[in-house]
């Protein structure tokens, strides 16, 4: 068998197999490459050369499925680099934002920034009060969405503007309500004044670089205090919340929040949530 360049011959072996195969040069397997006959390919079998010729001819193949495989790799690493790099960027806190100066109590007596520091996309600020009934009867929506949309990059915070409610009946309010929200006070209003707050329960919402996305009600069940729906019809928070996540802009980016006045506004902020 002539021109096979040291491809044994195998007689249970198709053709095609054969032909297929990119031996070793013939003077790594001790060959001339002028010709083999049937019994020096019988003893190349014997010795295991043809299982050394398999390997060598399944080399080249393992090299480029495992050069495919890092190249693959290589693009992905910077894509994830270019994408983490677009948003620690792009979702930094504007440092001139009313928000970066803020800092508000916590439970324990100590202060804490009240636009976070964490890798969330969004912030949430849900003002709030213990005695509040509207408030309170919110707590299973406000869960619902800490659930549903805290995976999503959204941070809750709930903020307690009422100085004459003290650490103890907050913690107590959080326990009886089950919260699972980050929690801040507000007895002197910074927030409130820089938020436009004026009810409770009434939300804003931030995206990171601390632009107001949204103001206003959780949805419309409450027409007027004491007066209520079965359910919501319009459920404006969640739409907002389904909007941002998406990347989408908020169709209705202020609502008239209905529940109990926040005590101790300055008189324009009164007027305005009176009206």
């Amino acid at each position: 068998v002539r021109g096979l360049s040291a491809v044994p011959y195998n007689e249970k072996q198709p053709y095609w197999a054969a032909r297929r195969r990119r031996p070793r040069p013939a003077n790594q397997v001790g060959l001339t490459t002028s010709a083999i006959t049937h019994s020096q390919a019988d003893s190349m079998l014997s010795r295991g050369t043809e299982p050394r010729l398999r390997n060598a001819c399944h080399a080249p193949r393992l090299f480029s499925f495992v050069r495919g495989v890092w190249r693959v790799g290589i693009v992905l690493a910077l894509v994830s680099l270019g994408g983490a790099t677009s948003c620690t960027s792009n979702e930094a806190l504007d440092e001139s934002s009313p928000l970066a100066s803020i800092a508000l109590a916590n439970l324990d007596g100590t202060k804490a920034r009240a636009f976070p520091k964490s890798k969330a996309r969004f912030v949430a600020f849900i003002f709030t009060r213990t005695d509040c009934p509207i408030s309170n009867r919110y707590a299973p929506e406000v869960q619902r969405l800490c659930q549903r949309f805290r995976p999503m990059g959204v941070e809750f915070v709930l903020v307690y503007p009422d100085a004459s409610q003290s650490p103890a009946e907050i913690r107590e309010h959080l326990d009886d309500y089950g919260y699972p929200c980050r929690v801040l006070r507000d007895p002197g209003h910074e927030l409130v004044q820089v938020t436009g707050a004026s009810i409770t329960p009434e939300v804003a919402l931030y995206d990171r670089r601390g632009s107001l996305l949204y103001r206003g009600r959780i949805d419309d069940r409450y027409a007027d205090f004491g007066k209520a729906r079965r359910a919501a019809s319009t459920r404006d928070f969640e739409n907002a919340l389904v909007a941002v996540t998406s990347g989408q802009p908020v169709a209705v980016a202020q609502t008239e929040a209905v529940g109990c006045f926040i005590s101790d506004l300055p008189v324009d902020q009164e007027l305005t949530a009176v009206r």
